[in-house]
């Protein structure tokens, strides 16, 4: 459900500079909200495999199962994902809560594996925008959504790799309802009052990376995230929190 992230903007940018097939392995920790507007963070393990094959095909846990290639500036991308369940209760799993006590009443919404397209167009001075959009391939009344941002290299040496990034996500009106809205049944069950958003932007981000390199095969790299919710998901009963932080520090191992 969230827009893609910074640490898969990174592979994203590893992989096309990459010859040859690559398989990258990383671990570590992360912090993030429970769900978007709650006013709670969890630490959240953190485990990703990244496989990205010299035709073009990869297999990632961040990126999904597809195929990318690469026409002058413009890198295109299409794949199977997996957009994860929201819980209206602390149900625990490998990756943390899906949910909190804040949502009950609310119902469950299913997750579903979604079709990716995403657009990487390679700018001057080390910038590059981003487009991504994500549509369910089962429970389609979750709705579309989409993202574009812009990215900066700001250092690229032998040691250290610096990124920043600016996006912002967007979602049709199925989306939005599933995600912020309150329909009547739920206000009944639950303590929030009757909300129907509008499709538009819902969210805004800002991230930062920095990736430090051991040697040729291992990196170790820390990421720092600030999200706001906009537009009517900042105007929802379930937007308990507006801005909230988020963070992830993990090594990885390139073979």
């Amino acid at each position: 459900m969230r827009n893609i992230s910074i640490i898969a903007l990174c592979l994203i940018s590893a992989s096309a500079a990459a010859q040859g097939n690559v398989l990258t392995i990383s671990g570590g920790a992360a912090v993030a909200p429970r769900y978007l507007g709650s006013d709670k963070d969890q630490p959240l393990p953190l485990a990703i495999i990244d496989y990205q094959m010299a035709n073009g095909f990869f297999f990632s846990s961040m990126r999904g199962i597809g195929y990318a290639e690469s026409l002058g500036s413009l890198q295109f991308s299409s794949a199977l994902g997996y957009r994860g369940e929201r819980s209206e209760s602390k149900r625990y799993g490998f990756g943390g809560s899906r949910g909190d006590a804040a949502l009950r009443g609310m119902g469950d919404v299913e997750g579903s594996p979604t079709a990716l397209v995403g657009v990487t167009l390679k700018l001057p001075a080390r910038f590059a925008l981003n487009a991504r959009f994500e549509t369910p391939l089962t429970r389609r009344e979750n709705g579309d959504a989409g993202s574009i941002g812009l990215s900066s290299v700001l250092v690229d040496g032998r040691k250290n790799h610096l990124m920043v990034s600016a996006v912002a996500s967007a979602g049709d009106g199925k989306f939005m309802q599933t995600y912020f809205g309150v329909t009547s049944s739920q206000a009944a069950r639950s303590s929030h009052a009757r909300f129907t958003p509008k499709r538009g932007i819902y969210q805004g981000e800002l991230s930062v990376v920095w990736v430090h390199h051991i040697d040729q095969r291992w990196s170790v790299s820390t990421t720092l995230a600030a999200s706001s919710l906009a537009g009517d998901a900042r105007l929802s009963p379930l937007a308990r929190r507006t801005t909230a932080p988020s963070g992830a520090l993990y090594a990885s191992y390139r073979y």
